[in-house]
């Protein structure tokens, strides 16, 4: 893939990593919680295969995508169609998966021409409920639903322990009650790259998932959508 810059017109920085071909047919691809900013890839051939041309948007203060000035989920809708707009693109499909939904339905919303077809992979609804509570981010989850005014304090706290060694260690920890994701990280470079991603998701700052928790913390509802786009939504058991 190929890292790339997109301008808005108050002067941030979107970045995003664009995985070609040009002639193929796009999906955006949003990351993760904290992880996804690159692809694997095996996903990115077979998405090939199929035509298309993986982008992955790195949401507002996350990478090196600077924060949001205004509204968190109008930015991250506007950040989309700017990558949109750099890439000289009409439209494009939607990959979204966990918590990146928010700010994938919001684009959705507010640009809904630009969108060809749009899937939800595992998607972050609104609510208590916490989706896999025994896992590290089932945990930090619900720290947050309890005390959403820790949110801030408790992001940087967490970034600040990124060191590769302790990273490691959580990222398995979080695998370890799905043997498929037990197995995936037991091949060779999978580990190291998880690490890799979430450490430099957070090497500017907590602030984007900071926001963005925070927003599911305090409540968030998912839009009614227009458009013609055709929608699946794909719920995996553990």
């Amino acid at each position: 893939g190929r890292l790339r810059l997109a301008l808005q017109r108050d002067g941030r920085r979107v970045a995003f990593w664009d995985y070609g071909p040009r002639g193929g047919k796009a999906v955006l691809v949003p990351h993760g919680t904290i992880t996804g900013r690159t692809l694997p890839p095996g996903l990115v051939a077979a998405l090939h295969r199929r035509g298309y041309r993986p982008v992955v948007p790195q949401r507002p203060g996350y990478g090196l995508t600077d924060l949001a000035t205004g509204d968190y989920l109008d930015t991250a809708a506007n950040d989309m169609a700017a990558i949109l707009d750099t890439l000289r693109l009409k439209t494009s499909a939607l990959l979204v998966r966990d918590d990146g939904v928010a700010a994938g339905l919001a684009f959705a919303q507010r640009h809904p021409a630009r969108i060809s077809a749009g899937l939800l992979i595992n998607p972050r609804w609104p609510g208590h409920g916490v989706r896999s509570p025994e896992t590290v981010m089932g945990a930090v989850t619900r720290a947050f639903v309890a005390r959403p005014e820790l949110v801030t304090v408790f992001s940087e706290m967490m970034r600040r322990q990124t060191r590769t060694e302790l990273m490691s260690r959580i990222v398995r920890r979080s695998a370890s009650h799905v043997a498929a994701d037990r197995e995936a990280l037991d091949r060779p470079g999978v580990l190291t790259s998880m690490v890799r991603d979430i450490q430099a998701m957070a090497a500017r700052g907590s602030h984007g998932f900071a926001q963005e928790q925070g927003l599911y913390a305090r409540g968030w509802e998912p839009p009614a959508l227009s458009g013609d786009a055709p929608w699946l939504v794909v719920e995996c058991g553990p």
